[in-house]
């Protein structure tokens, strides 16, 4: 695959841009003692399938995020819109 210049130079500022957030980047460890997996195999849900319905909102929120600061057309930042809970 051959890319032209132009193309060269947004993957390049996208590269930095995405390097810059990585270096932002920092995480959180939550301690979450009320209940544990007996209690969520209870109620008939896997431990797996309890943590991705908790993160699912969370997912979709950063995709916005991404889209708006990577994508200049707006469709496309409309489309990302819709995956909002």
């Amino acid at each position: 695959m051959q890319l032209d210049s132009t193309l060269k130079k947004d993957v390049h500022a996208a590269t930095q841009h995405a390097e810059s957030l990585v270096a932002q980047l920092s995480s959180r460890v939550a301690v979450f003692n009320k209940f544990g997996k007996s209690f969520i195999k209870t109620a008939g849900i896997s431990p797996d399938s309890f943590m991705q319905l908790v993160w699912e909102p969370w997912r979709r929120c950063l995709l916005l995020q991404l889209m708006r600061v990577f994508c200049t057309d707006s469709r496309l930042t409309g489309a990302a819109t819709s995956l909002l809970p």
